[in-house]
């Protein structure tokens, strides 16, 4: 009997994307819940059209306004009570590791994995073997699969029960904190590492930590043209900017408005483009960032040039 694994990353985009039609935060949505699991992301999707949950964007299926993916509480509890059973008489480090691990994702790379755990106060000496003995035994009940660099959750219910259980306890923020501090002190500054760390900072309550690599994430987002991930990115640090309490004239508050106009021109809004750019502006100004007034008129001119309208855009042009 041939026993078939999850799906690749890829093949996994085409089904989700391309097959089920779903497009935007949806679709990574129904990716993460899923994966790799076929059938699963087919009942997903399959409860969504039942519930009348999905409108038609035009370039796919997304959630109506107000609507929520929500799993079915008894598949939760199902799995809860598997993971419960699953750390029954276990040395509480590995509820940690176990925590640790789908605080990071679907897939963990095993030297990123040790990283965390050491940020978190796991000592070094004997981590290695730990890890290995948890994976094995994850694998023995079909729970894990081993992969090059490291392993995945064979099921993404057990990794959604594993961070529901840690929102239980309470240690859902520190897992994060351990998270984004174990991948700073590997990656530093690496441009692809960014949005992971930001997330995990925001996760875990550190909004002010969170800001810069939010920044610095779409920067690299938005130099690939990943309009998606930029979008989530502008919405999630402006999150972060309020929660941490900047003010409203505080540069990174105007560059954030910036980001905003252009995730506005880019999709084709332009009174949106223009409003957010007025705004951006007027607290340029009252704040006294010559530098930024002059990069918010240019992107006003190049907003007004794409439109067509030359002349308004020689105007703005000239004003700079």
């Amino acid at each position: 009997r041939r026993v078939l694994g999850p799906l690749p990353p890829e093949e996994q985009r085409v089904l989700v994307r391309e097959q089920l039609g779903l497009v935007g935060k949806l679709a990574k949505t129904v990716e993460r819940h899923a994966a790799g699991n076929p059938l699963f992301a087919q009942q997903l999707v399959g409860e969504l059209v039942q519930r009348g949950a999905l409108i038609d964007r035009g370039e796919g299926f997304t959630l109506r306004p107000g609507a929520e993916l929500v799993l079915p509480e008894d598949l939760v509890q199902s799995w809860l009570a598997r993971t419960e059973a699953l750390l029954l008489n276990r040395p509480p480090v590995e509820a940690t590791l176990l925590g640790l691990a789908a605080t990071l994702g679907t897939r963990i790379e095993s030297r990123e994995w040790f990283c965390v755990a050491r940020a978190w106060g796991i000592p070094s000496e004997g981590l290695e073997t730990l890890c290995s003995a948890l994976v094995e035994r994850l694998a023995r009940l079909n729970l894990a699969r081993r992969e090059p660099q490291g392993w995945r959750f064979e099921h993404g219910m057990l990794r959604e029960a594993v961070l529901r259980r840690s929102q239980v306890l309470g240690n859902s923020a520190a897992l994060n904190r351990a998270c984004a501090i174990g991948l700073e002190q590997r990656y530093g500054d690496a441009p692809d590492l960014q949005e992971r760390l930001g997330l995990h900072f925001l996760a875990a309550g550190a909004h002010q930590q969170a800001i810069a690599p939010l920044e610095r994430a779409y920067l690299y987002a938005r130099s690939n043209q990943d309009l998606e991930t930029v979008r989530g990115l502008v919405k999630a640090r402006m999150a972060a900017m309020s929660s941490a309490g900047v003010e409203s004239e505080d540069p990174q508050w105007i560059r954030g408005w910036m980001a905003a106009s252009f995730v506005a021109r880019s999709s084709g809004h332009f009174h949106q483009h223009r409003r957010v750019l007025r705004k951006a502006l007027k607290l340029a100004e009252r704040g006294g960032h010559e530098r930024l007034c002059v990069r918010i008129l240019r992107h006003m001119a190049e907003g007004e040039r794409q439109q067509g309208h030359a002349a308004v855009a020689r105007e703005q042009f000239d004003a700079v």
